[in-house]
């Protein structure tokens, strides 16, 4: 089996195994160690498997000392006995920058784009959509201390949820939507919105979508978001399709969908993702 080596791969040592070959590694819910031996060296190395998330783990080292690069290739052969044999193909198309050589991107890949250095760029992105009278996020991860504006928008449950769970979302706000009096710019209202934010810099599981979808309806929020600078894996896609109620969440003011967005952190714009409901 054959498997292309992206971004999220080279910084985070680990590779994402296609639904069509799990059947050649181990099952269960937790994590297992299984053996490989990497390149030709003969060099056997103890990694991590996660089954649920189909991701080896505990490459980062192998790819460093072999330069590996994004579009590489890694190929897998299974040995038998619970081994398995790693190596490295070179990509015959590399990326490469505007100047025609390597990317510096390449180079650095596996100190950048840590998933806490994408909060400014989603909230930089997503003010560029969410349009109202005000906008407010702000980075809420676990461990953030919660300002004045996010306390005051939060109701009682979503508040107790937070000091007693010690969980938020990665990013939390609001937006004030003009609502006006039959059409005539007459302010009826205004009201703070809710919005929520998970990020992923790495490809989105389902688990990632039922997060987004459990926070969309702790915290009442109008718009969920999961964002994430890589794509939706096409066994996500199909599960998703198979399953829809996953992408969409109990409201106060109605059923609201989850938005996936993927990002480019150089422009920090945003492409969503549509699905059918």
């Amino acid at each position: 089996m054959n498997c292309r080596l992206t971004h999220s791969n080279l910084q985070r040592g680990f590779l994402y195994i296609p639904q069509k070959h799990s059947h050649l590694f181990p099952t269960g819910n937790g994590t297992v160690a299984i053996k490989a031996l990497l390149g030709d060296s003969g060099y056997t190395k103890e990694l991590t498997f996660k089954p649920r998330r189909l991701r080896l783990f505990g490459l980062t080292k192998w790819y460093r000392e072999s330069g590996a690069e994004i579009g590489d290739v890694v190929s897998i052969d299974v040995l038998g006995s619970g081994k398995y044999r790693l190596k490295l193909e070179r990509s015959s198309s590399p990326l490469v920058a505007s100047g025609g050589t390597k990317s510096k991107r390449l180079v650095d890949v596996f100190g950048s784009t840590k998933e806490n250095d994408m909060y400014p760029h989603v909230i930089a992105a997503l003010k560029k959509y969410l349009l109202g009278k005000e906008t407010h996020l702000e980075i809420t991860a676990t461990g953030a201390r919660l300002s004045s504006k996010i306390e005051e928008v939060l109701d009682e449950k979503a508040f107790f949820f937070i000091k007693t769970e010690r969980a938020s979302p990665d990013i939390m706000g609001y937006v004030i939507e003009d609502t006006s009096l039959a059409g005539f710019g007459i302010l009826a209202w205004e009201e703070r919105n809710r919005v929520v934010v998970e990020v992923k810099n790495e490809p989105v599981s389902v688990e990632d979508f039922y997060q987004a979808k459990r926070y969309g309806e702790v915290f009442d929020a109008k718009y969920a978001f999961l964002i994430s600078n890589e794509r939706i894996p096409e066994v996500v896609k199909r599960f998703l399709a198979a399953r829809p109620a996953v992408l969409s969440y109990n409201y106060s003011g109605g059923i609201r969908p989850i938005i996936f967005g993927e990002i480019d952190l150089k422009t920090d714009g945003l492409r969503f993702e549509r699905f059918k409901y």
